[in-house]
């Protein structure tokens, strides 16, 4: 039941059941493999819910279980690996979750093969810690890689290639060299919107919307992202009463769980759509009042895209008399 809770994003009751699972093992004289498996389904929770400590916690107690029952080369090691990286990378704790990041891709070419799908997950995820430590080109090699396998198991219009495809889109748009990045951008369409195709744009995010919604539901995190984004490319082919529908859904879904910076992005788009179609403006600038203070939260980690975003969210906000808190 608790993974059931973690897969239907329905962290909170996922909790409650390992919790409970928990309890229950322990009535039952304990084992240590189910333990662990407890373990790291309680470290995800805690991360998805933003509890980094604690999912850290249980995580790292995860990983030592296993690695005494499995050996340093089991599979098994390498997914408790992968899931300490990510709980330190979500925590912004970059240089931290390399190494962990690193012993998961070695295990799992070793193990598994170079061109297995979890190899290449291993690839995605070393990748995304580099690109954040700034080493950009051992990001890319990695990112490539993701790519070239996923894409040789699922083909080139899968749910499990459209995330490392905008990952790297991401590396060469922040780098300035957009036209490499629009060859990444097919299935989020960020670049083509920064390039002014707002309509190609749009057709891109209706598409990946639809693969998310199939592969993981109408209400999971994720679809907030192309949610967000057909909103803003509604924005800017000047049709903001199209935008609101769109991002009032990704509002919903993001403000049950999204990180500041996420939720600061729809927001402001929100906030500007709202105004510029003359609906409800006190709403819409109080949202890109609140996405201002929600971009400031993000801190010195955050991308160049979100000190972007937070600067034309006080810059709309003093062209219309909003106070910047």
């Amino acid at each position: 039941m608790a993974a059931v809770g973690w897969l239907q994003a329905r962290f909170r009751e996922g909790h409650v059941w390992a919790r409970e699972a928990g309890a229950l093992l322990e009535r039952m004289g304990g084992n240590e493999l189910l333990e662990a498996s407890l373990l790291a389904m309680l470290g995800n929770v805690d991360h998805k819910e933003g509890h980094y400590d604690e999912a850290l916690e249980h995580l790292r107690r995860a990983l030592a279980i296993q690695e005494r029952a499995y050996g340093p080369w089991d599979p098994r090691v390498a997914d408790a690996s992968r899931g300490v990286s990510v709980a330190l990378y979500r925590a912004a704790r970059y240089a931290e979750a390399e190494a962990p990041a690193r012993r998961a891709l070695e295990i799992r070419a070793r193990v598994l093969g170079a061109h297995h799908p979890d190899t290449g997950d291993a690839h995605a995820g070393l990748a995304s810690v580099l690109n954040l430590l700034g080493r950009f080109d051992e990001a890319v090699a990695h990112f490539k890689e993701a790519i070239a396998i996923l894409e040789a198991i699922h083909g080139a219009d899968g749910l499990y290639l459209a995330i490392p495809l905008h990952n790297l889109g991401n590396v060469y748009l922040e780098r300035d060299r957009p036209e490499e990045a629009l060859a990444y951008y097919r299935r989020e369409a960020d670049a083509l919107r920064e390039l002014g195709r707002a309509a190609e744009a749009r057709s891109e995010y209706q598409r990946v919307l639809g693969v998310f919604e199939r592969g993981l539901g109408a209400e999971h995190p994720f679809v907030a992202y192309p949610l967000t984004g057909l909103g803003r490319a509604e924005l800017t082919l000047g049709r903001p009463e199209q935008a609101i529908v769109p991002l009032e859904r990704a509002l919903a879904v993001r403000a049950k769980r999204a990180d500041p910076a996420e939720l600061a992005e729809t927001r402001f788009f929100l906030g500007r759509a709202l105004w510029e179609a003359g609906r409800d403006r006190g709403r819409g600038r109080a949202l890109v009042a609140q996405a201002a203070d929600d971009y400031a939260t993000a801190g010195a980690q955050a991308s160049l895209r979100v000190h972007r975003e937070g600067a034309e969210a006080r810059a709309w906000l003093g062209r219309r008399g909003g106070e910047v808190r």
